[in-house]
């Protein structure tokens, strides 16, 4: 009896044009719980590539992919009691796999449908809500309600300012003729920052921290992970560029760091540092 892998490429032998070649085509990115996501499945089967060579890139290098967030694997049932494992990509974890491909004709064909329909499907995810009404008394109280939150949060940063104001005066050392920087730049000078002081600190560490604790950066299993969250940006400490590379014409974000926002995590960081001798956050509690 022959044994069948579980990564069983499938429709290879199908015409490409068919699978890449309809601009109109939607069936490569899905939204999942919000989330944009391609399957290593559909990534085999559009670049015609055996779905076990798809899936040893992204075992082989998964440190890296996780950098842009966590990586999840699917084991589902397959044919004849075999259990068949499909990895689903963020937009991020997708382009890195991009380029770790041969190109091709199909290949390059389906990067650039890749990155079209990655753009198209945010567009709408991300589709501003319209303002309420402000001529009835329900759309009034809304507005009123949102402008509250937005002066609750103004006053809570400036009262956070001030507190840290010893700590942001030692922090201005680290950001002195520095502009907006990357999240990345900035969780690597962390890092070496850390080792001076004989702590270890790693760069998920610093992800986590930027997201979880001081609510900058976009973090956890979603399409836009990186990017700045709207409270950092309203805040005026962290921002999204966007843009379109020169070197291989595909749409980027990448979440970074302003001067402002640069001096004020430094300073929240040493704090932390300085009270718990580490960087790494307590484990969320999970709820029974």
């Amino acid at each position: 009896m022959t044994a069948h892998n579980e990564e069983t490429p499938r429709g290879n032998g199908a015409n490409p044009e068919h699978l890449i070649g309809d601009p109109m085509s939607n069936d490569i990115v899905h939204a999942v719980d919000g989330e944009l996501r391609v399957s290593s499945e559909t990534i085999a089967e559009r670049t015609e590539i055996q779905h076990a060579s798809v899936l040893r890139i992204v075992r082989d290098n998964q440190a890296e992919f996780e950098v842009f967030g966590h990586l999840g694997f699917e084991i589902r049932d397959a044919y004849q009691g075999h259990k068949a494992t499909v990895a689903h990509l963020n937009e991020q974890q997708a382009t890195l796999l991009m380029t770790f491909m041969r190109n091709s004709p199909v290949v390059k064909a389906f990067k650039i449908e890749l990155v079209r329909q990655f753009f198209e499907m945010r567009q709408a995810l991300n589709a501003t809500p319209a303002l309420p009404d402000f001529t009835t008394p329900e759309g009034a109280l809304r507005m009123f309600q949102l402008a509250a939150k937005q002066a609750e949060e103004l006053v809570a940063a400036k009262a956070e300012v001030a507190e840290l104001a010893p700590l942001a005066t030692l922090a201005k050392t680290h950001v002195k003729g520095k502009g907006d920087i990357a999240r990345q730049a900035f969780a690597r000078d962390v890092v070496k920052w850390a080792i001076g002081e004989g702590v270890t600190v790693k760069v998920p560490e610093v992800f986590e921290f930027l997201g979880r604790q001081l609510d900058l950066f976009v973090v956890g299993n979603r399409s836009d992970n990186g990017n700045a969250t709207v409270s950092g940006e309203r805040r005026g400490l962290s921002t999204t560029e966007k843009g379109v590379s020169k070197l291989n014409g595909y749409a980027f974000e990448t979440g970074k760091l302003t001067a402002k926002g640069v001096e004020y995590a430094w300073a929240r960081i040493q704090k932390y540092i300085e009270e718990h001798g580490t960087l790494v956050l307590p484990k969320k509690e999970k709820v029974a």
